[in-house]
């Protein structure tokens, strides 16, 4: 399977599945992994949705002697996800 594909796969629009609490209810990991894959497709799907993709501001790319220099900065992916990058 090629990146595109896989990429293709990752970001397909799925429903959201949100946890049902109620009194007694024993907690498995399955129980907090959903809530966390629940808030964080609704999050992904928003920024996708109001902002699309790309750079929001740094990540200026240059080159010199050979070298790329890649600056602070913070982005979208074509999913929603955000990515930031933080030069040490």
């Amino acid at each position: 399977m090629s990146d595109s594909q896989e990429n293709a796969e990752n970001c397909k629009l799925r429903a959201f599945e949100k946890n049902n609490y109620f009194y007694g209810k024993l907690m498995t990991v399955r129980d907090f992994v959903l809530e966390q894959q629940y808030y964080n497709d609704k999050r992904w799907l928003i920024n996708n949705l109001l902002f699309g993709s790309g750079t929001v501001c740094g990540l200026n790319v240059s080159s010199v002697d050979m070298n790329i220099i890649v600056k602070s900065g913070f982005a979208i992916d074509k999913c929603g996800r955000r990515s930031s990058y933080q030069r040490m």
